[in-house]
């Protein structure tokens, strides 16, 4: 899906939800001045104070969206610059209704909404602190209104305002502490989420035992390689092979010694193997080596490596008794066949390999 106004919001889709609450934000600030502009003209409030206004609100709002757009706020633990963008608006709600007393009950109806926007941004207990927060300046400012400006100013009617605001802010408080609690409950729901998914997704690709690809796993990764040679004309190597007399292990030290010896063969082989390669556990002690952009001759190469490093003393120092060899079938894809029809070929010539005496690599 194309995104759109990647100019002013970016690609990040963190940064574009940050970005669209601060253009909220700065659009609610912008008709706020148009407002202040038009209290003005009809005689509601003093033309004096509008650099207090029209100079910090739009200093700051681009200061804000910099820092954010830039990235440089990710480095915060709060990227969205919620808490100062809701201080900043706390103060400026101060000022207005101590410069503007004829139109104040409109900074006090801004207030509540203010709140709720650190819902969708902060952790709960902070929406609870600015709330907290925003009720004491209100106070400091109604008393600071009734004591300097007792002209204008009702310390009746300042009371009341105060009262109304004691019972709508902490209402709007909690219910954006709620929200928030919930967004962030949605969001620790939805990591857990994607963790279980994708350990769901590994568990269904790869053997629990030997920690290796599964065989459905290695039959995408066999289907993607043979699109991937028919697109570039690449060879594709693929060996089955499994453990010599592997039931006699099973049979005298128990099953528990035949597992050992799978993880065994699978942690060496992964150490010895070339990292294009992908060796998976195909069912029971047989496995499938796939060597993507290999001829015939390397990849015989690469399992008599795996063969000559199995053959020595040292990878079974810990486990002499488990010492075991492994018979092999190998065979190049051919572009007019299916990846089956190969897989097919390398299963017969796996099969000789054990008719002429096992421990041993047979081409097809």
């Amino acid at each position: 899906m194309r995104l759109k106004h990647t100019w002013l919001l970016g690609h990040r889709s963190f940064q574009r939800l940050y970005l669209t609450l601060w253009l909220m934000n700065t659009i609610a600030y912008g008709l706020m001045l148009l407002l202040y502009h038009y209290s003005g003209s009809v005689g509601l409030v003093d033309y004096r104070y509008a650099p207090v206004f029209w100079l910090p609100i739009p200093v700051a709002s681009v200061l804000f969206f910099v820092a954010m757009r830039s990235g440089w706020s990710r480095r915060l633990k709060d990227p969205a610059l919620a808490a100062p963008q809701m201080l900043f608006c706390i103060v400026m709600c101060a000022l207005g209704y101590l410069l503007m007393p004829r139109v104040r009950g409109v900074f006090l109806m801004a207030l509540p909404t203010l709140l709720l926007f650190g819902a969708f941004t902060l952790h709960p207990r902070t929406c609870r602190q600015i709330g907290g927060l925003a009720l004491l300046v209100m106070a400091v400012t109604m008393a600071v209104s009734v004591k300097f400006n007792p002209e204008s100013t009702s310390t009746q009617r300042e009371i009341v305002m105060f009262l109304a605001s004691l019972i709508l802010l902490p209402v709007v408080t909690e219910m954006a502490g709620r929200l928030s609690a919930i967004r962030h409950q949605l969001r620790m729901q939805k990591k857990e989420l994607k963790v279980a998914l994708e350990r769901n997704l590994m568990l269904a690709r790869q053997d629990s035992l030997t920690l290796l690809p599964n065989r459905r796993h290695a039959q995408e990764l066999l289907e993607h390689e043979e699109r991937r040679a028919r697109r570039q004309g690449l060879s594709i190597c693929a060996c089955l092979f499994d453990i010599d007399h592997f039931k006699r292990v099973n049979d005298t030290f128990g099953h528990a010694a035949g597992d050992a010896v799978l993880r065994l063969l699978a942690q060496q082989a992964m150490g010895t193997l070339r990292t294009s390669d992908v060796l998976a556990r195909w069912g029971g002690e047989e496995f499938l080596l796939v060597m993507p952009e290999t001829t015939l001759p390397e990849g015989l190469l690469v399992v008599q490596r795996l063969r000559e490093h199995l053959d020595q003393d040292a990878v079974w120092a810990q486990q002499p008794h488990l010492r075991v060899t492994f018979s092999g079938g190998i065979a190049v894809h051919q572009l007019q066949e299916t990846i089956t029809d190969t897989l097919s070929r390398a299963d017969v010539a796996l099969y000789l390999a054990k008719k002429q005496g096992r421990n041993r690599t047979v081409p097809a």
